[in-house]
C-alpha cells in the first residue's frame, strides 16, 4: 500500500474515501491536476491558486468563514489574471466580485453541506441546509451570468448510507448543512 500523506492520514473523511477507492480510480484521481486553465478566461482551482488546500474567499481563524477582503484575495492571486476563477474546497457556494474586474466562484457542495475542520484551525463551514448546490455560469458580452442552485434531494439515503458505512459524523451535517 502507498504511504499517505499526513493531510489524508489524519482527515477521517480522507482517509475513509482513499480507502474506498483502489486501483485505477485512484490513480485517476491523483493523476488530474491541482489547477487548470480552462481557456485564457477562465481558471479552475479546488483551493486557490498555487494551493489546493487554501480557504482562498475566506477566512476561518474565527471558528467560521468572514469573507477576505478585496485587497487580500487579490494577493493571494498570485498574478492569475483570467476574468472568471472557480474554487472549491469550503462547500460554501460564493461568488466575489473583485476590483480588478475578475470573478471568483465557488459553487458550493453536491453532496456534503458542511463539515468541521481542525486546519489550519478549528473551524465549521455550514450552508445552513441540506440541499446540494452548484453553480451555472455562462459568459454575456463581455460579463460573466453565475446563477446558484440549492436543489432538495433524498437526503434520507444519503443518511442511511453514511450510517451503514458508520460515518455519523456526515450524518448530522446532511441532515441539517450544519456542523453541530
Amino acid at each position: 500500500s502507498e504511504a499517505q500523506p499526513d493531510e489524508i492520514i489524519n482527515n477521517p473523511t480522507m482517509a475513509f474515501v482513499v480507502g474506498q477507492l483502489k486501483g485505477e480510480p485512484l490513480k485517476w484521481l491523483r493523476s488530474l491536476p491541482h489547477e487548470l486553465h480552462l481557456s485564457d478566461d477562465v481558471y479552475l482551482c479546488h483551493g486557490g491558486p498555487g494551493d489546493d488546500l487554501l480557504y482562498f474567499l475566506e477566512n476561518v481563524e474565527s471558528g467560521y468563514p468572514v469573507v477576505r477582503s478585496d485587497t487580500e484575495i487579490s494577493s493571494m492571486l498570485k498574478g492569475e489574471s483570467a476574468s472568471l476563477i472557480l474554487c472549491g474546497h469550503t462547500h460554501v457556494p460564493r461568488s466575489v466580485s473583485l476590483a480588478s474586474g475578475q470573478l471568483i466562484v465557488n459553487p458550493g457542495s453536491v453532496g456534503l453541506p458542511a463539515y468541521a475542520d481542525d486546519l489550519p484551525v478549528p473551524h465549521r463551514m455550514e450552508n445552513y441546509s441540506p440541499h446540494a448546490t452548484y453553480a451555472i455560469i455562462e459568459k454575456h458580452q463581455h460579463d460573466w451570468r453565475v446563477e446558484h442552485f440549492k436543489i432538495p434531494y433524498e437526503v434520507d439515503l444519503a443518511v442511511q448510507q453514511c450510517e451503514k458505512l458508520q460515518r455519523n459524523d456526515w450524518t448530522g451535517f446532511l441532515k441539517t448543512g450544519r456542523a453541530s
